[in-house]
């Protein structure tokens, strides 16, 4: 951190994590023989490696994965940290079924999560967002499926609603055969093992997620939004989020992941709304590879009339 902050003179780092996913046995410092060490321990000393060189960069941490319960008796490391990070890879949300999705209060989990790290005043981040809930492992297409890619859109707007301050979707780049295919670009040729000629956007993961990450700008204020209607039975199925960017421009989110179109209306309430610009992606489109992240149109006096929002 010395090197990259005094040598390089680099200022794009914010937050330094020291460890991956403690408590599991698939890191060397964690496998036997070796004893997992305790991870209080190593936030002190490296806290106080940085302060002796005047380094202000705050720890992040723990880095737990699944979206654990919130224990505050384990939470002894505080004091070191700058905020607070998990990951989340098996949540269940309240409409999903089956044994696939272990982690059956992921929002609640959440919500309590939050509550701790607000009274602090300490940021809670989700370090690494993806699913493997529709497949996972070797070569595994399931984590860039569609339905994988709608989960965790759902993920992040719910998320953002309850607070939770910034996302990081694992991976971007892999090559496809590390746990399954994670990637938003094509570099790999997994039956041939060896790089593509081309880089191609890989389909589903590249448009979803840069639909939805393109129009949140960093440092946006999360508005209060509230969403009605849209259930399949008593479950609510559409989802909404509204943020406004350091410019002052609004983004609404919204993702419908029930099996059928609704018409959507919207209300807002001192916001200066006049237009918008329509960008959408359909269940009809999953796999394409070949989309563009272009507005569909521009609605004129959006607050006056209903529009589809398709499935």
């Amino acid at each position: 951190m010395k090197h990259l902050a005094r040598t390089k003179r680099y200022t794009c780092s914010k937050w330094i994590c020291i460890n991956n996913e403690p408590g599991h046995d698939w890191s060397w410092w964690q496998s036997p023989p070796n004893e997992p060490m305790p991870l209080r321990a190593g936030l002190a000393a490296v806290r106080q490696a940085l302060d002796r060189e005047g380094i202000r960069i705050p720890l992040s941490g723990p880095d737990w994965t699944d979206l654990p319960t919130l224990e505050p008796e384990k939470l002894d490391f505080d004091e070191f940290i700058g905020a607070y990070d998990l990951h989340s890879y098996v949540a269940r949300f309240d409409w999903m079924t089956g044994t696939g999705y272990p982690i059956r209060d992921a929002e609640e989990r959440l919500r309590r999560w939050r509550e701790w790290t607000g009274a602090r005043g300490k940021p809670l981040f989700l370090t690494e967002v993806g699913s493997m809930v529709f497949g996972w492992g070797g070569e595994n297409p399931g984590p860039r499926s569609f339905d994988a890619a709608i989960k965790d859109a759902e993920l992040v707007l719910r998320a953002l609603n309850l607070g939770v301050d910034g996302f990081n979707r694992w991976s971007f780049i892999n090559r496809g055969d590390l746990d399954g295919q994670w990637q938003m670009i094509e570099t790999w040729d997994r039956e041939r093992k060896t790089l593509r000629r081309e880089v191609t956007p890989a389909p589903n993961s590249y448009f979803v997620y840069g639909l939805l990450s393109r129009f949140i700008a960093k440092h946006s204020s999360v508005l209060d939004c509230q969403a009605s209607g849209g259930r399949v039975g008593d479950v609510p199925r559409v989802f909404a989020a509204a943020l406004r960017s350091p410019k002052g421009e609004i983004t609404w989110a919204i993702l419908n992941d029930s099996p059928r179109a609704w018409t959507a209306g919207l209300k807002a309430k001192d916001l200066g709304v006049s237009g918008l610009f329509k960008y959408q992606v359909t269940s009809e489109q999953r796999d394409h590879a070949d989309l563009e992240i272009r507005p569909l149109a521009r609605i004129k006096n959006p607050l006056a009339r209903p529009w589809m929002v398709s499935a």
